[in-house]
């Protein structure tokens, strides 16, 4: 169902109101299995009574992970409908899928790199010492849903020095990354923003340059002939590092070891 989608996204949810009878009895509107499925979801109440989401439907939601905004620089393609057989009053019940891809002004630079949305969260330190940021930072680098953290050095008040703490995040790890940042750290607040990105097409591929492994990314970037497909790469330094060779050694080996990704890449 998702074949070919690099993001889906869905507008704000009718909760609907009332009561349904089920054959566990009567229960309130949405049903306890709908409204766990829907946590985290933006809702409304558009006043109208009655079972608005299904069960189904919000398992389907779940599954698709999507976020609450369209990215931009989208043209929409085609749309689909579907009817259900309740009646509301003064309204359709319908649900309409649409499908988007890249304008066409824009399709000949996009064809190298995808697009989609993450979380920016936000904060600075200044008394919490180095060595303890660094586990912190390290700790969160490992968490589901993260995608990247990073921290610059500057200096606040009382010519304090301090470090400002930047982590991109997916959206359904938003609450869980905010948690451990509050639970790794002397922080007591953290900023958050929905940001668009744009990420390379890209690959890792295992190499062997004398008998021992190593991991390269390849990555497609725009730019060459037509004909031609640029690639880069880069290998993984704690492969090269953990070889325990010296720097001299080190530089030969990885521009082997990128070689014959790329050529491992192009041939594949």
């Amino acid at each position: 169902m998702t074949s070919g989608a690099n993001s889906w996204s869905v507008s704000k949810i009718p909760l609907g109101s009332g009561f349904v009878e089920t054959a566990h009895g009567r229960l309130p509107v949405p049903v306890p299995a709908t409204a766990k499925l829907l946590e985290g979801f933006a809702v409304f109440d558009d006043g109208i009574a009655g079972e608005r989401v299904t069960p189904t439907g919000a398992a389907i939601l779940k599954f698709l992970a999507p976020s609450s905004k369209v990215v931009d620089g989208l043209m929409l393609a085609r749309s689909g409908f579907g009817f259900g057989t309740k009646e509301f009053p003064g309204l359709s019940n319908v649900v309409r899928a649409c499908e988007f891809v890249a304008d066409e002004v824009e399709q000949d630079w996009n064809q190298h790199w995808k697009q989609d949305q993450v979380i920016k969260l936000a904060f600075e330190l200044d008394d919490q010492t180095p060595e303890s940021i660094a586990n912190a930072l390290e700790l969160l680098r490992e968490e589901p849903g993260v995608v990247d953290v990073a921290q610059h050095a500057y200096f606040g008040k009382k010519n304090r020095q301090g470090f400002s703490i930047t982590v991109l995040a997916t959206e359904t790890a938003e609450s869980d990354v905010i948690r451990r940042c509050f639970e790794l750290t002397t922080t007591l607040g953290v900023r958050r923003e929905r940001v668009q990105r744009a990420t390379l097409v890209r690959e890792e591929v295992v190499v062997y340059v004398n008998e021992r492994a190593y991991r390269v990314k390849v990555a497609l970037r725009p730019g060459g002939h037509s004909s031609e497909k640029n690639y880069t790469a880069k290998i993984e330094m704690n492969d090269l590092l953990e070889s325990r060779l010296s720097y001299a050694e080190q530089q030969l080996v990885r521009g082997q070891a990128e070689l014959l990704a790329i050529q491992q890449v192009e041939h594949s």
